[in-house]
């Protein structure tokens, strides 16, 4: 992520440890209730995922109305594989990725799109998707460089919320380094007096992430090698206490309903599971803008012990 932003942030962010003070702050905060229970998720039986989903749609995708069970569109899928960024873990529980075909295309059809067939239906969409690990770094190491650092967070923001919502965490960052290198006594910069999907988001991108993300292009432009891309949603689920094989096919489930249609900003959604059976229970919950005086912030991350 060679941008602007981080020649914006670089200077300052990590020479007065930006990262970890802000994380402190919120940490301090009293009342987390609204997002964790006191049992630690490894050892429920049902635990709550904390998701979000982001959907984009291109100049093109635009132009090209959204499948419905009325009006089907078909597409061929393509499972690019398993990727990791950020610390690694051994042992990575990942689900077979038959499975996750296999949750990705219940998903599509549920929302109307079906697999094509070349003797009675031609694809029109290229639907590739990819799944993995989006890690923190490892706290201290002292040949790792601040820029990484800061491309860790910020990829781990855009994930979550989209190019967006990084510029933004990136601006809330030089606030803050700024306001320090000045003598200033800052918060959060504005992020602390937000709104408690704002604060959620936010609690997503400090700590690890599993995700999923789900391409569609136009089928025609890949065959002619151009490779137009009508839409893309990013899926991801808070990693704390949880493992990838029981958390990848809810998180696609939940999505569903956004593929192929653009989202205003991040969806926010909490569902819970069932490990005795593996199944997902009810619909899921909304993260709604609540009054940012009650300040639901996390405490020290999750054990990850069920993880990966």
């Amino acid at each position: 992520m060679k941008t602007p932003l981080l020649r914006l942030v670089l200077p300052a962010l990590f020479a007065v440890g930006l990262v970890h003070a802000a994380a402190s702050e919120r940490n301090s905060d009293s009342d987390s209730s609204a997002y964790f229970s006191l049992m630690p998720k490894a050892f429920q039986s049902r635990p709550q995922l904390d998701m979000t989903v982001i959907t984009t749609v291109t100049d093109a995708g635009r132009l090209v109305a959204p499948a419905s069970p009325d009006h089907p569109v078909y597409y061929v899928v393509h499972p690019a594989g398993y990727r990791e960024f950020g610390e690694s873990y051994a042992g990575v529980h990942q689900p077979p990725t038959a499975d996750l075909e296999r949750a990705m295309k219940k998903a599509l059809a549920s929302q109307g799109y079906l697999p094509a067939t070349e003797a009675v239906h031609r694809p029109s969409l290229l639907v590739i998707f990819t799944w993995g690990m989006h890690n923190r770094l490892p706290p201290i190491i002292a040949s790792m460089s601040p820029e990484a650092r800061a491309k860790n967070i910020l990829e781990r923001a855009a994930l979550v919320g989209g190019y967006g919502f990084a510029r933004r965490v990136g601006q809330a960052f030089e606030e803050r380094a700024l306001g320090q290198l000045a003598g200033l006594s800052l918060p959060y910069s504005s992020f602390d007096n937000q709104d408690t999907k704002t604060q959620y988001l936010t609690y997503q991108i400090y700590d690890d992430l599993y995700f999923v993300v789900a391409s569609a292009y136009d089928y025609a432009s890949v065959a002619q090698g151009k490779r137009t891309l009508l839409w893309r949603t990013n899926m991801t689920v808070n990693t704390a206490g949880v493992n990838m094989k029981e958390t990848l096919p809810p998180l696609i489930a939940t999505a569903a309903p956004f593929f192929g249609r653009e989202t205003a900003g991040t969806e926010a959604l909490q569902r819970r599971i069932d490990r005795r059976g593996q199944v997902e229970i009810g619909q899921p919950t909304v993260v709604e803008y609540m009054d940012p005086s009650a300040k639901p912030a996390p405490t020290e991350p999750n054990s990850s012990a069920s993880k990966p």
